[in-house]
C-alpha cells in the first residue's frame, strides 16, 4: 500500500512540475499589448481628423451649391437637393464624432 501512495505521490509530483514549466512557458509567450494599444491610439485620432475634414468638406459642398441655386435658377431644386444631401451627410459626421468622443480618449 505505501509503495502504491509514494508511486502515486512521485507521479503527482511529476504532473504538477510539468503543469508549472507549462504555466512558465505560456506566461513568456504572451504578447505585449503596448504597440497595439498605442498602434489604436493612433488609428483612432486619424479617423476622427478625418471624419472631422469630411463634415467640414461635406458643409463647404452644401454652401456652394446653395450659391449655385441661387445664381441658376433653372437647376435650383436640383442644387439646393445636393446642398440638402451634403448638409445631412456633415451632421451625420459630426454625431459620428460626438459618439466617439465618449469611447476612449485619444491623445
Amino acid at each position: 500500500m505505501r509503495r502504491q501512495q509514494a508511486r502515486r505521490e512521485r507521479q503527482q509530483a511529476e504532473v504538477d512540475r510539468a503543469s508549472a514549466e507549462t504555466e512558465r512557458g505560456l506566461a513568456t509567450w504572451l504578447p505585449n499589448p503596448s504597440p497595439a494599444i498605442e498602434r489604436s491610439m493612433q488609428l483612432r485620432h486619424k479617423v476622427l481628423t478625418a471624419i472631422e475634414a469630411f463634415a467640414t468638406n461635406e458643409e463647404h459642398i452644401a454652401r456652394l451649391h446653395e450659391d449655385l441655386a441661387a445664381s441658376h435658377p433653372g437647376r435650383r431644386d436640383e442644387y439646393r437637393r445636393v446642398a440638402e444631401q451634403a448638409r445631412v451627410t456633415a451632421r451625420t459626421a459630426r454625431e459620428m464624432l460626438r459618439s466617439a468622443a465618449a469611447g476612449p480618449a485619444c491623445n
